[in-house]
């Protein structure tokens, strides 16, 4: 094996645990990223485990069947990875043959009998032979000289060779003749034999009348519980008895986490039996959502058995390392590769992935061979290479410059676009964020949850010089725009800093972005656009314009800048999505809406009153024509807002869209009044209500129809309002005074300095 040192050490250690049998019962995670030979550890410690200990090897995704059960199957893996070492004394007949006679009795209608002779170098019997010995001794070709043994239960011939004292009655023997010396002493002797067999064997056995077949058709069904009861309770007597001992072996699970709750909860119990494998697991996922649920979680496993886990990280390989590995596969391949055109090959390992680099092995040596070369050169690695690019750059990473990145939805989504395996760079002038000179705990903590790096800008973009210089140090290829003035109240008391910052700050993004090619921009819009709804739920035919506050008109001219744009220039491939109201944080607890920030969201201030920070939650009018007087919304999670996001990128790489634009809510309404008592019943606290007279610019009721959305980008929101106040409650009270303030993280100032 090449590189993975810290890896492969801890994996000797389990090795060493294994062979004591001090990790029965216990579980081992390798998770690293694709491509850095997690496999490979699980694979080399079952060839170190040799052959006495059962490995059992399986993708998370083969347990799901028709057929047969999702408990089922692993039940049977599990069975699969359990041995049983079954000692059995048995008496055998040993010696050298003498003589055989066979011939055919009078009277007897054609049966055949026989007599053998075997001798040892102590003693010489003679034996009477039914037809069944007889058939044996027929079937093994066994003639005098053979030195043979025979099991007096089954009646079963096992020759061993040929007695050295015939090894001159022929003139020439083949290579597969084998000589030994004549046995010594009695004939009749006791002979311990030692049977390896696993529990899920003798269960197959013991299922049906012709059970034993099914162990070579391996349609072996659904096996009762019973059935397996009484194999269990005669493996413990024979244990008690010192027949049997159990050999714990591997379960080995690649891609763990596709695995759903159902599975996680049923290996959760499994592992505590007495008579649990080790169980091994491989994944290649960060923080990402337990199958079968809303709920995400390091790895995709469920916390309780994470807790269980011995956790082996693996690294991504040096370039050292991949060309090591690339010529150990070359010679494997019996490809002849020059030096040139290895380090060529481990350049595009390191640029793409070493899967995809090991695929060009082979054409490249093909398209040596059609032009008569012995050797694979550069140019037939690079030839290739770029022929295949095309294909692959379909679903290569693209860099993606993120505005107000550090923001409460800009730093949940830039986890889910690492997540997606984007490239992230991201700007923010700490306008609505928490950070300075010394970086952004929001997204040093987005970097905790994905293990990704991520290249971050203390930038203002009503400062064009610093935006331009940024696109001068990256290929930027999408822009998503979040930076902007958000507060509604405050933008109609000051209007003039409101159009100052959103739309001049608009305008040097957008000359910036063509002044360097990059042409295609998810904007985040807002449902203000639509005023006072004329009709519910409101589709993106529902007419803008009849704003009632200076935040929605800043959304609505720049919407009207971008039809203008897309519409004159048709390289602009644009998607402005209106979002609702974002509620909710990240589910891990790390990353939400900060409470020292200056904010006019309804869940902040409720979390606030429910952890006794503030007094009362102040409710802006109770005498809406609505079924409790308050006003209704359409809440949606930020973690639903930021993959609709991800959504509409998948879109533009693929698409030239001009200008479209989105709806990305529930679809539901929900009055202020409602959220509070959701908010009350799941966090289970209470909050006391102040109402005041309505603020300017407020709208009775809005939610959204996002059919489109559903129908072209294929998104649907996942997270109910339950899991809304839960997540956000989670963040609040594991962060009850926001993000640290003096956190130390990389931030890079436009200008250069670091």
């Amino acid at each position: 094996m090449v590189g993975q040192k810290m890896a492969r050490k801890a994996a000797g250690v389990i090795l060493q645990m294994i062979r004591e049998g001090k990790i029965a019962g216990r579980a081992v995670l390798l998770a690293g990223q694709p491509g850095t030979g997690k496999t490979a550890i699980a694979m080399g410690l079952a060839q170190a485990l040799g052959p006495d200990t059962p490995f059992t090897s399986m993708a998370g995704s083969e347990i799901y069947s028709l057929e047969m059960s999702k408990t089922e199957a692993l039940t049977q893996a599990i069975r699969k990875s359990i041995g049983i070492r079954i000692k059995e004394e048995s008496e055998i007949i040993e010696g050298e043959v003498v003589e055989v006679v066979i011939e055919r009795a009078v009277g007897t209608g054609g049966a055949r009998v026989g007599r053998l002779t075997l001798k040892t170098t102590d003693m010489e019997t003679n034996y009477d032979m039914g037809t069944k010995m007889i058939d044996s001794l027929l079937k093994e070709k066994v003639q005098a000289g053979d030195v043979i043994t025979i099991d007096k239960a089954t009646g079963k011939i096992n020759k061993l060779g040929r007695s050295f004292a015939r090894a001159r009655d022929y003139d020439a023997t083949g290579h597969q003749a084998r000589f030994v010396q004549c046995p010594e002493g009695e004939l009749q002797k006791r002979k311990e034999v030692v049977h390896t067999v696993t529990l899920h064997e003798v269960d197959v056995i013991n299922s049906r009348t012709h059970g034993f077949l099914a162990l070579f058709s391996g349609d072996t069904g659904e096996i009762k519980s019973e059935i397996r009861e009484q194999i269990n309770s005669k493996v413990a007597e024979w244990r008690e008895e010192g027949k049997a001992e159990m050999i714990p072996g591997v379960l080995f699970i690649d891609e763990a986490h596709m695995l759903d709750i159902e599975c996680f909860s049923f290996l959760n119990r499994a592992l505590e039996q007495e008579t649990a494998p080790i169980v091994m697991m491989a994944t290649n996922r960060g923080i990402t959502r337990i199958r079968g649920t809303n709920y995400k979680s390091p790895h995709g496993i469920p916390l309780d058995l994470l807790d269980r886990m011995i956790i082996v990280p693996t690294t991504p390989y040096s370039q050292q390392e991949l060309k090591e590995i690339l010529n150990i596969r070359c010679e494997e391949e019996d490809c002849q590769m020059s030096g040139d055109a290895l380090t060529v090959l481990t350049r595009v390992a390191t640029e793409t992935s070493l899967r995809y680099a090991i695929q060009l092995i082979t054409t490249a040596s093909l398209v040596a061979k059609r032009r008569k070369a012995t050797e694979v050169h550069c140019e037939d690695v690079n030839g290739k290479s770029n022929q295949i690019e095309k294909g692959h750059t379909m679903t290569r990473f693209k860099t993606i410059l993120v505005t107000g990145g550090a923001g409460y939805i800009g730093s949940h989504c830039v986890v889910d676009l690492l997540e997606a395996g984007y490239e992230v760079v991201a700007i923010d002038n700490f306008a609505n964020a928490v950070g300075g000179d010394q970086g952004s705990p929001a997204l040093q903590r987005a970097e905790q949850i994905t293990g990704k790096t991520i290249t971050f800008y203390k930038a203002d973009l009503l400062d064009k010089p610093q935006i331009n210089d940024i696109f001068d140090k990256h290929e930027v290829d999408c822009v998503i725009h979040f930076a902007a003035l958000k507060a509604v109240g405050e933008s109609m008391q000051q209007p003039l800093l409101y159009y100052q910052n959103n739309l001049l700050g608009m305008l040097n993004l957008l000359e910036v972005m063509r002044s360097h090619n990059c042409y295609q921009m998810v904007f985040s819009s807002s449902c203000t656009v639509y005023g006072e709804p004329e009709h519910l739920p409101i589709t993106e035919t529902h007419p803008t314009g009849k704003i009632t506050n200076v935040y929605g008109r800043t959304k609505y001219f720049i919407e009207e800048m971008l039809k203008d744009l897309s519409a004159a220039e048709k390289r602009w491939n644009i998607i402005s999505l209106r979002y609702f109201n974002p509620v909710g944080a990240h589910p891990s607890g790390l990353i939400g809406e900060d409470p020292t920030k200056e904010f006019t969201n309804l869940m902040p201030f409720m979390a606030q009153v429910a952890l006794g920070k503030k007094p009362v939650l102040t409710v802006f009018g109770n005498d809406y024509n609505t079924p409790d007087g308050t006003g209704i919304r359409d809440y949606i999670h930020v973690m639903d807002l930021a993959n609709g996001h991800v959504a509409a990128l998948k879109l533009l790489n693929d698409n030239q869209v001009g200008l479209k634009v989105y709806n990305l809510g529930t679809g539901k309404g929900v009055s202020v009044k409602e959220l509070v008592d959701v908010f009350e019943r799941v966090t289970d606290t209470k909050i006391p209500l102040q109402y005041v007279s309505r603020r300017l610019g407020d709208i009775t009721a809005m939610w959204a129809d996002a059919t489109l959305a559903r129908d072209e980008l294929g998104w649907t929101t996942k997270y109910t309002i339950e899991e809304m106040c839960t997540d956000f409650w989670r963040w609040q009270t594991m962060n009850p005074d926001g993000y640290p303030k003096n956190t130390k993280t990389t931030v890079i100032i436009a200008n250069g300095n670091s």
